[in-house]
């Protein structure tokens, strides 16, 4: 059977698997399903509609052959009302981006590969029932990507993504503009030296734009976030690099937040002596000057590589971060979700996980609701039968309560240091902390486990007693992580209890 008619064959049925999180006090998760097509299905984009409902871009397709674009509109409890694919079957299709237009339509990009030729961006404009009503491949020399689009004041369509080798370096970041119909106008590589991409596209003012995404550092060759501002035609206006802030580093996502400054989001692997990434938020004004930094560690799941992925605001002001973290096995990782309010001061976090130990569940967006709640939308696979299926995540306002250990703190004082010791360690029932040098003020002590939930937490001022005995009879044994926190300051250390 071939593959139309295989997708045929099942075009009438859409399985939903409504896979409930375990209740958790205070948590809001409106809705987490997962929605099968065929063998291999990829949720990529998904919008907020004026009716609350839904619409959201995915890839579906089987082993033997090749991927087709997936349009599905939902109500605003999930469930599909209609849906539509693209029945090129000879076209392996990887959408990345979907917006709705002024008029109503949608706007698509990605890229895709036709036959043997390299894989080549592309700009589609559809209609609310998911016709298409025209489609723009963009030839490309060598492999380029759509990564992200925005429509643009005039209705034409601007696209950002990366193209590689056209300096012999191996990436550079890609602008394409496009008309209402579809004509390309205007197609512009960055031209910075070395390898560089635009993973994000957002609108700044009418006349200018904000990308972010990764460019080589101009020092060394270690890979360093930016954003920065370009014209419509892809001009580059004002470029920002973190370089005295971060690297080993990318940007996968940057917005402007209700206070007009920029929030970017992404990984860095500066920190993590053995080399893999960890999550970052870096807040900056128009003008490039340093706010915030937000840095989570998550030293219970260290050994793997923790990324952001999206970032958007809600209509009061608050901020939702979302990413994909991996956690001890990189073969299941969960989707984590940060909560901050407009002050970029950390609210509160959640963790999708615990719903299945055999899937693994990768993030690629997450949008805010005008509920001032978040959806995210992303891919969930079977580690048996390696089937993949698309979920979508949609959390109220207030995340569940469950908040991995974290740093928040300017990246110029990020240290991690401390000279307190707690012995023994292993622990029995009685754990003894010694702090010589504290700082002063009070400090919180907080024990999690390993799923991290926050198990025991008190306060002591160890510049007034630099001793601190601590009671651990009904902490069942196991591996544990111990923060202590003074101010802005925290630490922590692995401990395990053996009683």
């Amino acid at each position: 059977m071939n593959n139309i008619k295989a997708f045929q064959l099942y075009s009438f049925i859409l399985p939903i698997i409504i896979l409930l999180l375990q209740n958790v006090e205070a948590q809001e998760i409106v809705f987490d399903n997962t929605y099968g097509f065929a063998d291999y299905s990829a949720g990529k984009s998904i919008v907020q509609l004026s009716d609350s409902g839904y619409a959201f871009m995915g890839s579906t397709g089987f082993a033997e052959g090749n991927s087709q674009l997936l349009f599905v509109r939902l109500d605003k409890n999930g469930v599909p009302l209609h849906f539509r694919q693209t029945a090129d079957a000879d076209k392996l299709y990887d959408g990345r981006m979907m917006r709705i237009a002024a008029n109503g339509d949608y706007l698509i990009t990605g890229t895709l590969r036709d036959g043997t030729q390299p894989y080549a961006p592309f700009c589609m404009r559809i209609d609310t029932f998911f016709n298409i009503i025209w489609s723009t491949i963009v030839p490309a020399d060598d492999w380029a990507f759509g990564n992200s689009l925005i429509e643009l004041p005039d209705g034409s369509i601007a696209v950002a993504g990366e193209t590689y080798d056209t300096d012999s370096t191996g990436a550079d970041a890609l602008f394409l503009r496009f008309s209402q119909n579809g004509d390309l106008v205007a197609k512009r590589a960055s031209g910075l030296p070395g390898n560089d991409g635009y993973n994000s596209l957002e609108t700044i003012d009418s006349a200018s734009l904000l990308v972010a995404g990764f460019r080589k550092s101009t020092v060394s060759s270690d890979t360093v976030p930016f954003f920065a501002s370009i014209d419509f035609d892809g001009n580059v206006t004002n470029l920002r690099s973190f370089e005295e802030y971060k690297t080993k580093a990318v940007v996968n996502h940057a917005i402007m937040d209700s206070r007009k400054n920029i929030v970017c989001v992404g990984y860095t692997m500066m920190y993590d002596t053995l080399g893999y990434s960890d999550f970052f938020m870096m807040t900056f004004d128009t003008a490039g000057n340093y706010i915030a930094d937000l840095y989570v560690d998550l030293p219970m799941w260290a050994g793997a590589d923790d990324l952001y992925k999206s970032v958007g605001v809600t209509p009061d002001g608050n901020i939702f971060a979302a990413g994909t973290c991996a956690g001890n096995n990189y073969l299941q990782p969960s989707i984590l979700v940060h909560l901050l309010d407009k002050d970029y001061n950390w609210e509160d976090g959640t963790v999708r996980t615990g719903h299945d130990v055999k899937k693994s569940d990768v993030l690629s967006q997450l949008v805010t609701t005008s509920d001032g709640g978040c959806i995210m939308i992303g891919t969930t696979t079977d580690l048996g039968s390696h089937i993949a299926d698309i979920f979508i995540f949609k959390l109220g306002q207030k995340p569940s309560g469950e908040s991995p250990i974290q740093h928040y703190l300017p990246v110029e004082h990020f240290e991690n240091k401390s000279d307190f010791e707690i012995y023994p360690n292993p622990v029995s029932n009685i754990a003894h902390i010694s702090w010589k040098e504290a700082p002063q003020g009070k400090t919180r002590i907080s024990i999690y486990d390993m799923a991290a939930h926050k198990l025991l937490s008190l306060e002591h001022d160890f510049s007034v007693a630099p001793d601190l005995t601590i009671h651990l009879p009904d902490i069942p044994y196991g591996n544990y992580i111990l923060g202590m926190q003074n101010g802005r300051s925290k630490s922590f250390r692995k401990i395990v209890i053996t009683h």
